[in-house]
C-alpha cells in the first residue's frame, strides 16, 4: 500500500507513514505506486499553538514572493529583509507560524526565515559586483583605446596638411599666404579645407598661422595629459602648439605652460622663473635662427625680472632712425603679436618685462623695445 500524502509505500501494520509522518487513518492508503499519487506533497509540521501535527500550509503568499524577488534588481536589501522576516509555513488550524518543520531525521525544528534565499541573493549580489568591476576594467580599456586612435587621426590629419600645403604654395606664386586662424588663407583652399575641417571635428583647440613663407597648425589631443601635436613649414611633427612670432608660422612647446616650469613656478621669484624659462627655450630653439631675410635672432636672455629677445638686422637703410623713431614704428607691429601670445602675455601680467634688442650690422646702432604689463591691457 502506498500513502496519499506523499506516495511512499507504508506495510500494512504501519499506523504513521515512515516518510512524511501522516497517519494512515487520516489520509487512507492507496494501492497505486508512489509515481501515480498525485498529491501536492507540503512539510510536516508540529504546531506549538495549538499541538497540531499534519502538512503545514505557505505563510507567504505568491504576490507577496513575486515582489520581494523583483525587488532584487532595484532594493536587494528588501528581498532578504523579507525572508528573514517571514516564515515559509504556518499552521492551517490557528494560523501561527510558531511551529517546528519535520527534517528528514524525524525531528521536527524551528523555521529558519530566510534560509538559503538570503545565501542565494548574497551569492547573487557578488555576481554582479564581480560583474561590474569587469565591466568597468573593459570599459575603460576601450575607452583608453578609442583615445588613442583618435590622437593618431588627429596627429596624421595634422602630417597629411604638409603635402597639400606645398601643393597650395607652388600654386598661389610660392606663398603660404597670410592667416591667423584655421578658416583663412590656405587652410580654406581647396587643398587643405578638408584636412583641416577632419581635425576640427576630432581635435580642440586647433590652431592655424600662415605667414608668407611658413605656416604651422597644431591641435590639443584628447588624451588625459593635455599634450598638443604640431606640424609646421620646417617639417617638424612634434608635441607642441602652432605659434606666430616676428611674421614667422612655427611649432613650439608653449614655454609659459611647460611642467618643468610651470609646477614650480609658484614657489620661485621671477628672476628663478625667467632663467628657467631661457633656459627651457633654448632646448626648443636652434640659435642663431633667421626669421626673415634681414633679421636673425641671436640670443634669448635673462636679466633679473626681463626676458630680452637680441636680434641683429642686415640689409636695411636705418641711418635716419633714432631709437624714438625705431620704437614708434616697430612696436605696433610687434604689440599685435605679442598681445596675441599666451605665453609672453603669461609673463607680462607675472610682472616680467619682455624686450626685443636690434643690433643694425650696417650702422652697428643698436635699438631697444620694451614692453610691460600694460602694454597689452
Amino acid at each position: 500500500m502506498f500513502c496519499k500524502n506523499c506516495g511512499n509505500k507504508i506495510k500494512d501494520e504501519e499506523k504513521f507513514c515512515s516518510s512524511c509522518g501522516v497517519g494512515a487513518g487520516q489520509v487512507g492508503k492507496s494501492d497505486l505506486p508512489a509515481d501515480s499519487v498525485k498529491k501536492e506533497v507540503r512539510a510536516i509540521i508540529k504546531c506549538g499553538n495549538c499541538a497540531y501535527i499534519g502538512p503545514g500550509e505557505p505563510a507567504r503568499s505568491i504576490a507577496g514572493i513575486i515582489l520581494a524577488w523583483l525587488c532584487v534588481l532595484f532594493a536587494p536589501i528588501i528581498t532578504i529583509i523579507y525572508f528573514a522576516a517571514t516564515h515559509k509555513y504556518r499552521c492551517p488550524k490557528c494560523k501561527s507560524t510558531f511551529l517546528g518543520v519535520k527534517n528528514r531525521e524525524g525531528n521536527f525544528v524551528g523555521q529558519s526565515g530566510a534560509g538559503r534565499v538570503v545565501i542565494v541573493i548574497v551569492f547573487l549580489l557578488v555576481g554582479i559586483a564581480v560583474m561590474g568591476i569587469l565591466s568597468a576594467i573593459v570599459l575603460a580599456s576601450l575607452n583608453s583605446a578609442r583615445t588613442k586612435a583618435k590622437d593618431a587621426q588627429i596627429q596624421a590629419g595634422l602630417s597629411s596638411m604638409r603635402a597639400a600645403a606645398e601643393i597650395y604654395y607652388s600654386k598661389n606664386l610660392e606663398s603660404y599666404s597670410v592667416a591667423s586662424d584655421c578658416n583663412h588663407g590656405m587652410f580654406a583652399s581647396s587643398d587643405l579645407s578638408d584636412l583641416v575641417s577632419n581635425v576640427q571635428e576630432k581635435g580642440t583647440n586647433v590652431k592655424c598661422y600662415a605667414n608668407g613663407d611658413s605656416w604651422a597648425a597644431s591641435s590639443v589631443l584628447t588624451n588625459s595629459t593635455g599634450d598638443s601635436w604640431c606640424v609646421d613649414s620646417t617639417g617638424k611633427s612634434q608635441n607642441g602648439t602652432a605659434t606666430e612670432s616676428n611674421l614667422k608660422a612655427f611649432c613650439s612647446k608653449d614655454i609659459s605652460s611647460n611642467s618643468s616650469v610651470e609646477d614650480s613656478s609658484d614657489s620661485m621669484t621671477n628672476e628663478e622663473y625667467v632663467k628657467q624659462v631661457v633656459v627651457e627655450a633654448k632646448k626648443q630653439l636652434t640659435l642663431p635662427k633667421k626669421t626673415d631675410e634681414n633679421t636673425t635672432l641671436t640670443d634669448i636672455v635673462a636679466e633679473q625680472s626681463t626676458l630680452r629677445y637680441k636680434y641683429t638686422l642686415q640689409g636695411l637703410d636705418l641711418s635716419d632712425y633714432t631709437d624714438s623713431s625705431f620704437n614708434k614704428k616697430m612696436k605696433p607691429l610687434l604689440a599685435d603679436d605679442l598681445c596675441k601670445n599666451d605665453s609672453l602675455t603669461g609673463f607680462l601680467n607675472r610682472g616680467i618685462d619682455v624686450k626685443y634688442s636690434y643690433l643694425d650690422l650696417e650702422t652697428y646702432k643698436s635699438y631697444l623695445i620694451t614692453f610691460t604689463k600694460g602694454d597689452c591691457l
